[in-house]
């Protein structure tokens, strides 16, 4: 799988809304817009999710100690199993009791696992669809190599392998040699 090719200008952007804000809510908002703007290359691709939370609720399972100012709210940011906090902190940011300069944490927010997971081939695809990352659909993004003979049932394809299934529960890489003969033994199955 390879990375998302925005990455730089990703980091740039939350790191820009980092150092001009100093509202949770201005942040949650230009947060909001910025990873809607996110494009991995297909719409199937399962949404960051931003929220606003209390920050109290954090404490003893992200955080321990708070400084006197600790912001009321803290803005969640999350897909699937991966979550981030940014909340603020003595008058500065801080993502995950981990990171508290701008950039740090715009680079760590953008290495989200998600944004690692773009796939480069149907094996990529399958897993990612097993996952529950990517939505099934039956319109799934083609790779190199040209379509199969017979596309009865092709979900996907790139120059080795076929992806195959009507429903997310019997999606199936083969390779393109076992799907001919597959479909040559259907095709001439009353001959």
């Amino acid at each position: 799988m390879k990375e998302f090719t925005g990455k730089e200008k990703l980091i740039e952007s939350l790191e820009a809304v980092l150092v001009k804000n100093g509202d949770i809510n201005a942040t949650l908002n230009e947060f909001r817009a910025l990873y809607s703007g996110i494009d991995l290359g297909c719409s199937l691709v399962k949404p960051f999710l931003i929220a606003l939370i209390e920050t109290e609720s954090l404490r003893y399972s992200i955080f321990y100690q708070s400084g006197s100012k600790l912001s009321k709210n803290a803005i969640e940011i999350s897909h699937m199993d991966y979550c981030a906090y940014l909340w603020k902190d003595e008058g500065g940011w801080c993502l995950d009791d981990d990171f508290y300069k701008p950039r740090d944490i715009a680079k760590e927010l953008a290495d989200a696992p998600l944004l690692k997971m773009i796939p480069e081939n149907v094996k990529d695809l399958e897993k990612l669809l097993v996952k529950g990352m990517w939505v099934f659909s039956h319109n799934l993004p083609k790779y190199d190599g040209s379509a199969p003979d017979d596309i009865g049932e092709v979900l996907s394809w790139d120059s080795s392998n076929i992806l195959t299934g009507t429903k997310l529960e019997n999606i199936s890489v083969i390779s393109r040699s076992e799907w001919s003969r597959l479909t040559n033994n259907e095709n001439h199955w009353f001959e």
